[in-house]
Parts: structure tokens; sequence; C-alpha cells
């Protein structure tokens, strides 16, 4: 069985998730506004939670708050060895693996150790009210610290809210996580409940998992009593296709040939679970054999087994698909080099791989001689930029953002360890601001902080440039924040008002507004009360950490030129509250970064 992988979108005609569905058909995103119901939604939860602080982890992956080591001004991790990434295919997933429970009692697969929020994540929240948000949320969500924060929270070890069955919450769960493009963790999280502990809904979630992480073998376990529970032909497939993969050739070929004769079904739909059946049977992929030219669209079923036959889809297909379903392709192991190499940039982008796996990524595919032509130059610029001098180290970071185009902030994200290890220069001061967003990305703000300290002695345009990233970056929160300085930095930044309330905003939800409320007042900005103010306010005050992470999400699923400033400052406002502090200021600075 191959690894937990990634996710696409609905099944069209075979669809078995109305999310997934939505997902794929969705075209753009309006800017947020309210989604809670008003029949559901009642005065928040009093119950008082204490915030959880789990242990460090990855420094891309929602790192703890700890305190400063001697000698470093806010450390977060330990600053990384400027080496080249080696050769590993990708960095491990923190993800616990342990066998199928029938106690439910707790279920996910993030423990605290990894990096998980530990059991009262969502204690004290109202189940219902949470489900509503999960199942109206759009996604992509516009941080990709935001994302990496609800993704920890969705996957962490934890009970069911009140109000909420087990399996469902779970069923939930990998819902959400599969719309954001975290196939393989939804795909972990429902097989580790075992299948007779399933509701229909998680059922018909699993399946879907199955399918976005490229793994046809775990639709076994499911198929028999899902076809019962579902009309839809899919589970049918599933169950022809499962036969074949237990040898049973006679009864996967009257399965098959069932569904042909009634023509309920794309014959294309059909020739495809065939091939891969046949394959699995004889020890070879015969991908090969599939013809996308067959079809006008891709669904998920199609999709995940395509990836399983390590098939590539053609680019009108490729270019159809929702941004989520860039990390899906990532993620599946099975998928052609070309196609996962194609999905990187943006699933780190949008926070689904992390920086290091992502340099690691690249290079594997370097290292690899039938892979090395599509690592290219890419890898050759990473190459530069770990090990080269320094000259050559900035050149190499240079080729990659400009090599990102107009998806500079995965440039930046590509680039974050090598800008994390490199010792501030003054030869190199011109490129600071930039420097410093990148290491931001990878969640290195000791070392963005010591090239602010540089662009400080320097001072002119550079340190003006700097200043935002480094008065929202800094944990001690010593960076001087004035009228002035605010004045300098949008002046140097172009002028543009959406990102000056948007730095404004995150100087107040970190608590660093100083004197710049007659700038938010030339800016038009008001303060905002409304039910999802007053929630995700009532959340963060009972330290409802998964809550306020969910919360978030909804504030922020649209593209940063549509955030309302107003969201921000009230969402970084309940991470700081909750103690997730260290994400809060990296939220910000993406704010200030991002186009």
């Amino acid at each position: 069985m191959p690894p937990h992988r990634a996710r696409l979108s609905a099944f069209a005609a075979l669809a078995v998730g109305g999310a997934a569905l939505a997902l794929l058909t969705a075209a753009a995103q309006d800017a947020p506004k309210s989604i809670l119901p008003e029949d559901v939604f009642g005065p928040p939860p009093a119950q008082q939670v204490a915030p959880t602080t789990p242990a460090p982890t990855s420094p891309d992956r929602a790192p703890a708050e700890p305190a400063a080591a001697p000698g470093q001004t806010g450390a977060i991790p330990p600053e990384p060895a400027a080496g080249v990434p080696g050769p590993a295919a990708t960095a491990a997933n923190p993800l616990d693996s342990a066998a199928p429970s029938a106690d439910i009692t707790l279920t996910g697969v993030l423990s605290p150790a990894a990096g998980g929020y530990g059991p009262t994540t969502f204690g004290g929240s109202d189940g219902r009210v949470l489900i509503v948000l999960m199942r109206s949320m759009q996604a992509p969500i516009a941080s990709r610290w935001a994302h990496i924060v609800l993704v920890r929270a969705l996957a962490s070890i934890q009970p069911a809210p009140e109000s909420v069955r087990p399996a469902d919450w779970v069923a939930e769960r990998a819902n959400l996580l599969m719309r954001l493009g975290e196939g393989d963790v939804a795909h972990a999280l429902a097989e580790s409940v075992a299948v007779d502990r399933y509701t229909p809904r998680l059922y018909a979630v699993a399946f879907d998992a199955a399918l976005a992480a490229a793994d046809p073998a775990a639709l076994c376990p499911l198929a028999q009593t899902g076809q019962t529970l579902f009309a839809r032909p899919v589970w049918r497939l599933g169950v022809a296709m499962c036969a074949a993969f237990d040898g049973d050739d006679i009864g996967a070929a009257q399965g098959f040939e069932a569904l042909r004769s009634e023509g309920k079904v794309d014959p294309f739909d059909i020739s495809l679970a065939e091939r891969l059946a046949a394959s699995a049977g004889e020890g070879a992929k015969l991908g090969a054999n599939v013809d996308w030219g067959e079809v006008e669209q891709v669904n998920l079923y199609r999709l995940g087994l395509g990836m399983a036959a390590g098939t590539a889809l053609p680019d009108r297909l490729m270019t159809s698909l929702p941004a989520p379903a860039q990390g899906w392709l990532f993620r599946a192991a099975s998928a052609p080099d070309a196609t996962r190499a194609a999905a990187a940039g943006a699933a780190a982008a949008q926070g689904i791989v992390g920086a290091s796996e992502l340099a690691s990524f690249w290079a594997a595919l370097a290292a690899d001689p039938a892979s090395a032509a599509i690592a290219g130059d890419t890898a050759a610029r990473l190459r530069q930029a770990y090990a080269g001098s320094p000259p050559d180290r900035v050149a190499g970071m240079r080729a990659l953002w400009e090599a990102a185009g107009n998806d500079r902030y995965a440039g930046l994200v590509l680039s974050a360890g090598a800008a994390a290890g490199l010792r501030p220069d003054s030869r190199f001061i011109k490129y600071a601001p930039e420097i410093m967003a990148s290491a931001l990305a990878g969640g290195r703000a000791d070392s963005a902080l010591g090239w602010w300290k540089l662009a400080q002695a320097d001072g002119g345009s550079i340190e003006r440039r700097a200043w935002a990233l480094a008065a929202v970056a800094d944990p001690a929160g010593g960076v001087e924040v004035t009228r002035g300085r605010f004045d300098d930095w949008r002046k140097a930044d172009g002028g543009d008002d959406h990102r000056a309330r948007l730095l404004l905003a995150a100087l107040g939800g970190l608590g660093r507004g100083g004197d710049l409320g007659g700038a938010r007042r030339a800016l038009g900005m008001a303060p905002l009360a409304d039910r999802w103010t007053a929630r995700i306010d009532a959340a963060a005050m009972t330290g409802r950490v998964g809550e306020v992470a969910v919360l978030a999400g909804t504030g922020l699923q649209c593209g940063w030129a549509d955030v309302p400033p107003a969201h921000l400052q009230h969402i970084l406002a309940a991470l700081v509250r909750v103690g997730r502090g260290t994400e809060a200021r990296l939220i910000a600075a993406e704010a200030v970064t991002r186009e």
C-alpha cells in the first residue's frame, strides 16, 4: 500500500462527497463574510479551557513559543545547518503511525510531542457550530501559517467536542483536511479508526481520502458496505476493482461488465479501474495505456486512480484543478516526477509543504539520473543558494525568487532554509528585506532579525523597507513603532493602501499599535463588531485554540488582496491569547510580504 498522500476535488458524475464537488466547481472566492447560521449560532460556550503549548517541532510546521537562547534574539528553533539539502525524497511526515483503534474516545494522528495541540484542542467548543464552519470554509485560505495552525488543530489527538459523535468528528476533520489539500493527513486520520466503528459519513469521507491519497487498496475494507449505504456507482467500481486485487478475476470481470452493460458509468472510468486492477495483478503498472483524450474533465476518482497508476494528466486538465489539488499531487508518491515538480511551488505557498521538505524534494530529483532533467535549473539554483560562496548564495536565492514569477512567495519558501543559514553581511544589504521575508516564510524570525540589525546600521531605504517585517516578527516587541516609521515604510513600499491597512491591523492584533491611531483614521479603518468577531474573541478568551484556528480560516478564505484588515487584527489577537504568538507574528509577516 502506498504512503498516505493527497486529495483533489469532487467526483462530478461519480461524486461521493458533495464538499469535494463544490471545491472543483467553485471558480472564484468572494471576500470573507459571516457564515454562522442563525439556527445554530448561540452564545459562545463559557467553559474555561487552558491554552495548550505543544512541544517545538519543525519551524515550517507551526513552531512553539520557546524562550530566546543566550546570544539569540527571539530564537524560534535552532539555526539549521547551511549545507546542501540531502537527497532524501521528502522530509518525514510527523504523523503518529498506529494501528486502527476500536477505542475512539481520542482520535487523531498528531501528538503533542510531534506538534499537536493536545486533547483540549476543541474542548469547550460547540460541535454543531464547528461543523457548520468547517463545511462552509472555502480553500485555500490566504495565509500559509494560518493553514499550518488549522491543520495541526484538526490532526491533533483529541476527543470529539460536545454534540458530535466521535466517528463523525473524524469525518468532518478529514473532509476539511482534504479540501485544504492535506489528503495524506486526511487519509491517515480516517484510517486511525477501525472500520467497524465507522458511521455513514465517515465511510463517504474515507472513500474520498483513499482516492485522494492515491491508495486504491484502502478502498477495499469500505467498498462492500459502502455500496449498500450509497447508490452511487463508484462504490461498485471499488468492489470490482478490489475483487481483482484479491485475485478474484472472475468476480472482477463480472462486476465491470455489469456496470458497462447498464450504461450509467462513463466507459473511461470502467477502463481506468480495469487497467489499474490488471496492473496490480501483474505486478506492473499499465497506466501508460490510459488515454486522457477520452475525457473532458478530471474528478477525484479519475485523479486518484490516475495518480496510483503513475500517469501524467495533460496540461488542459491540470489547469482546471483547484489550488489545493497541488498538495494532493505533490504528495502522491506514485505520480510522475514532472507532475509533482509542477505542483510543488503552489503547495508550499499554501502551507501544505514545508520549506525543508521542498528543498529535499528538489535535491532528490537532482540526485536521481532518471529525474535530473526535471530538477534542472531549480535544483541548480537551490544548490547554489545553499552551498556556494556568500555572493553565490545570494545570487542563487535571487534566481529562485525571479524564477517563481507570479508565485513569488513560493520562491521565498523554497529559499527559506538558505536565507536562514546565511549570516548577515553588509555586502548584501540591498537584499535584506527579501532575505528577511524568506527566512520568515520558513519560520525563522531569529535569522530575519539579524538582517534587521544590519539594515538599521545602514539606514536609508533598506531600513524603511525592512522595518515592517521586523516590527511584527520581533517576539520581544522591541522594534520602535511610530507614525513616522509607518509613513516612511509606506512610501518605500509604494503606497499600497490595502497592505498599509493590513500592517496597521497586524500591529494592533499583536498589541503593538503604538501611536498609529491617526494613521488608522487617515486610511478609513474602523473597528469591526459582528457575530464572527464576538465568536473568535470569546474562543480566545476561554482558550479554545481549535475553535480559534477554524474561525481564523473562515476569516481568511480569500486572497490577501481581499482579506479585511479587521479580520486579520482579531485573528492575530486571538492566536496570541491562546498561546500561538509565534504563528501570529509569522502570519503578520505574510500580510506585508505577499501580493
